[in-house]
């Protein structure tokens, strides 16, 4: 699995590595993922920041930014990718991004983890909570 540091060797970016990878990842419309959501037949995957996570998130969704310090898989995100590839429901990613790459790029790197399954949210987090869906905001 190639990381920020590798891509950075081979004068990449990751939002140009996302851009590779838009093709080979699926795609779920906010009105599927509403579905889908609503049935609890569901494993939402959140990619933003730990502080974006802790201040509000899709209900149910777990938190799993693909990195760790140095550019490597967090050993979280390699313990999430071996419990998903055992799951019998789809995986929906999503960020916060204007085009979806963050959520596009660890859909990528689950797929490339075996785990089956796996879509990008198009809309992100903006289109979910701006529709007023369900998520969990941390009282300030």
């Amino acid at each position: 699995m190639r990381t920020p540091t590798a891509w950075a060797a081979l004068g990449l970016t990751v939002a140009g590595v996302a851009l590779a990878a838009q093709d080979r990842v699926a795609r779920i419309s906010q009105d599927d993922f509403k579905k889908l959501f609503a049935s609890q037949r569901v494993v939402v995957v959140d990619t933003r920041s730990h502080q974006e996570f802790q201040a509000c998130h899709i209900r149910g969704a777990i938190e799993l930014p693909p990195y760790g310090r140095l550019g490597d898989p967090s050993e979280a995100f390699v313990k999430a990718a071996a419990k998903l590839r055992g799951s019998k429901k789809p995986v929906v990613t999503y960020c916060a991004c204007p085009r979806e790459e963050e959520a596009v790029l660890v859909a990528a790197l689950l797929s490339d983890q075996k785990v089956q399954d796996v879509r990008a949210l198009t809309g992100g987090w903006a289109e979910w909570f701006n529709g007023g869906n369900p998520v969990i905001c941390r009282e300030r």
